[in-house]
C-alpha cells in the first residue's frame, strides 16, 4: 500500500498578515495547507472566505476539558464546539489534549483528582463533542503528549483506547512524532497500530525544531504511513524555528519549471490529469506524466564524437538536453546551436532556454513598454534577463519587485529600481509617485497567483500584465472582482509553449545570441557550482532562495 502525505505549516510560522499571505509562503516553502494554531476562530473565518486549505486546528479554545476549574472547562468545550463547525465547514477536524498543561507527576500542580476520574471527565466531554463533529461533518484527533505535560493519554495505544471508548465516527487518535519519540518503543508500530483512526500527523524533530535539526529518524515514520494508506495531513508543530523561513523550512525553490515534479507537494499538473494536444484540455483519467521524471533543459557542453567533417571535436554547442554527462545531436541541431567564442558555457546554458522565454514574454508587451517604465515582480533567473531584455528593446526604465533582499541587491547591480515588496504596497508607491497612467506593462516571473494580482493593481487603466510565470493550483490571493473588472486589464500569457506570432525557434534563437553577444548578463548571475554527484545538496540549496539563485552541475568525470 503507498500513500501521498499532505505537509502543513502552522501559521504561526509563515510570514504574512493573514491567512491568504500565510499560504502564499507555505506553499513557496513546500507545503500544502496551514494548520490553524493563532487565534483559530478568526483564521478560521478568514480561511472560509478566502478559500484556504486547512489541514486541522490546533489548539485556540480557552481552559481544558480535564481543567480543575468547572468553569473553564465549560468554556473550553464551548470553544471547541464553535471550532468543531467551523473545521466541517473548512473539512478538517480540530485537535484535542487530555491535560490542563499539567500533570500530577509534578507536585503541587495536579487536578485535584485521581487519574481514572480526569479521564472519565475527558471520556464525557469529547463524546458530546463527537456528536457535534458529526453533525458538522468535522472530525476531533486524540493527541497523546509524553509523561512530563500529562498521565492520562500518553502513547498511540492509549489514545486508541480513549477512542473505543469514545466510540464515535468523527474522533480519530493523533501522532505527534515529538512525543512519539520520548514514549513509544517503535514510532513506526505505533503507527500502524492506529491504522484506520489515524487522523492527523505532527511532525518535528527531537528538540522540536524542523526535520533535520536534532537526531530523530523519521524514515520509519513516513514507512509506516505509505503501509496504512495514510492519505491525511503531517504538518510541522514546532516550538521554533532554528532560522529564517526563507532558509530553513524545507521546499524545492526553483526559477524552473522542472520543480514542480518535486516533493511531496508537486504541483504539476501533468502529475494529476491527462493532457489531450488535440483539444488543447486538461482532462479527467491517467495522468499524462508518472515518476520517475527526467529532469534537465538548460545546458551546454563540447563535442566529443562526430560522424560529420564539419563539426569536429573541441566544438561548443548549447542545447536543451537533460541532466547527463552525455547526449547524442543530431548534425543539423549542433549546427544551429553552436556557441559563439565569446561566450561561457554558463552563457550557453542560459541561450538553451532562459533567454528565449524572456524574448518571447516581452514580444507579448506588443511594444507598448517602448519609452515607457515597466515593472517585473519575482528576481530569480527570468526575472533578471527579462528585465534586460526589455531594457534593451526599449523600456525607459525597469522596477524590479522580490520580496528577498539579497535578489534585490542583484538587480540593483544590473542598473533596475528595486522595490521590496514585504516593506511596502508597491502599486500604491509607484501610482503615488508616477502617477496612475505611468505603467503600461507589468511582467509577472514569481508563477504566485497573489503576485499575478499585484502586476494588475500596478499597471494603468487598460494596461497589460505579461503572466510569464506557471501557475499551478487554485489561485489565492487572486481577486479579479477588483483592479483587473474595474480597470479592463489584459493579462497575457506568455508561456514559450506559444511562440509569439513574430518568432519562429531559429529566429528567436539567432535574437538570443545576438543580445547575449551584446552585453546582456547571463552566465554573469550568481550560481552554485556543484558536481552532479551532490545532486542532494543541489536541491537543498534551491530551498534557500535568500541564499542561491540557481545552481549549475558539473560532471567532473565526464
Amino acid at each position: 500500500m503507498s500513500a501521498r502525505v499532505r505537509l502543513g505549516l502552522q501559521d504561526r510560522f509563515a510570514p504574512g498578515a493573514d491567512v491568504s499571505e500565510k499560504l502564499e509562503h507555505a506553499k513557496r516553502y513546500g507545503f500544502d495547507a496551514l494548520e490553524l494554531s493563532v487565534d483559530p476562530i478568526a483564521s478560521a473565518q478568514a480561511a472560509i472566505h478566502e478559500r484556504i486549505p486547512i489541514s486541522a486546528i490546533c489548539g485556540g479554545y480557552r481552559g481544558w476539558l480535564i481543567d480543575p476549574d468547572a468553569e473553564m472547562r465549560r468554556s473550553a468545550y464551548e470553544d471547541l464546539t464553535r471550532l468543531l463547525e467551523l473545521a466541517g465547514t473548512l473539512g478538517c477536524g480540530c485537535v484535542v489534549v487530555p491535560i490542563w498543561g499539567r500533570t500530577r507527576n509534578l507536585p503541587g500542580i495536579a487536578t485535584g483528582r485521581t487519574r481514572d476520574e480526569d479521564e472519565a471527565i475527558f471520556v464525557d466531554a469529547v463524546s458530546r463533542l463527537g456528536r457535534t463533529a458529526e453533525r458538522f461533518g468535522s472530525r476531533l484527533f486524540i493527541e497523546p503528549i509524553n509523561r512530563y505535560q500529562n498521565d492520562v493519554c500518553v502513547t498511540v495505544a492509549d489514545a486508541l483506547r480513549l477512542r473505543q471508548r469514545i466510540d464515535s465516527a468523527a474522533v480519530f487518535v493523533m501522532a505527534d512524532v515529538f512525543h512519539m519519540n520520548i514514549e513509544e518503543a517503535d514510532l513506526g508500530a505505533a503507527i500502524v497500530a492506529a491504522g484506520k483512526w489515524l487522523g492527523h500527523v505532527h511532525l518535528a524533530d527531537s528538540n522540536r525544531l524542523e526535520p533535520g535539526k536534532g537526531h530523530l529518524d523519521l524514515q520509519p515514520v513516513f514507512d509506516a504511513l505509505a503501509r496504512i494508506g495514510y492519505g491525511g495531513y503531517a504538518s510541522f508543530e514546532l516550538a521554533a524555528l532554528s532560522g529564517d523561513p526563507d532558509a530553513v523550512l524545507p521546499a524545492v525553490i526553483s526559477p524552473g519549471t522542472e520543480m514542480t515534479y518535486v516533493g511531496r507537494g508537486a504541483t504539476n499538473p501533468y502529475l494529476r490529469k491527462r493532457w489531450d494536444p488535440q483539444l488543447r484540455l486538461f482532462l479527467p483519467g491517467e495522468p499524462t506524466q508518472d515518476y520517475p521524471v527526467v529532469f534537465g533543459y538548460r545546458t551546454a557542453g563540447e563535442v566529443v564524437e562526430s560522424r560529420v567533417p564539419d563539426i569536429t571535436p573541441g566544438t561548443r554547442v548549447f542545447g536543451r538536453w537533460r541532466h547527463t554527462e552525455f547526449t547524442t545531436l543530431s548534425a543539423d541541431d549542433a549546427r544551429s546551436q553552436l556557441l559563439p567564442d565569446a561566450l561561457t558555457f554558463d552563457d550557453g546554458a542560459d541561450l538553451a532556454q532562459m533567454l528565449p522565454i524572456c524574448l518571447n514574454a516581452v514580444a507579448f508587451a506588443e511594444e507598448r513598454h517602448l519609452a515607457a517604465p515597466v515593472v517585473l515582480i519575482g528576481c530569480g533567473p527570468v526575472g533578471l534577463i527579462l528585465g534586460q531584455v526589455a531594457r534593451l528593446t526599449g523600456a525607459a526604465r525597469v522596477y524590479a519587485v522580490d520580496r528577498l533582499a539579497p535578489r534585490l541587491e542583484i538587480a540593483a547591480s544590473l542598473g533596475f529600481v528595486p522595490l521590496n515588496s514585504a516593506d511596502e504596497d508597491v502599486a500604491l508607491k509607484l501610482k503615488h509617485e508616477l502617477g496612475s497612467e505611468a505603467i503600461p506593462v507589468a511582467f509577472e516571473c514569481s508563477g504566485n497567483p497573489r503576485a499575478l494580482h499585484e502586476a494588475i493593481r500596478i499597471v494603468r487603466r487598460r494596461g497589460t500584465v505579461v503572466a510569464v510565470g506557471f501557475y499551478q493550483g487554485e489561485p489565492a490571493g487572486l481577486f479579479l472582482g477588483d483592479e483587473f473588472h474595474h480597470n479592463g486589464v489584459e493579462i497575457r500569457s506568455g508561456q514559450i509553449g506559444n511562440l509569439h506570432p513574430r518568432w519562429q525557434t531559429p529566429t528567436l534563437r539567432s535574437a538570443g545570441i545576438d543580445l547575449a553577444l551584446g552585453g546582456l548578463v547571463l552566465g554573469g548571475l550568481p550560481r552554485l557550482r556543484l558536481p552532479i554527484d551532490a545532486a542532494s545538496h543541489a536541491f537543498a540549496a534551491l530551498a534557500r532562495p535568500a541564499e542561491t539563485l540557481q545552481v549549475a552541475f558539473s560532471y567532473p568525470d565526464a
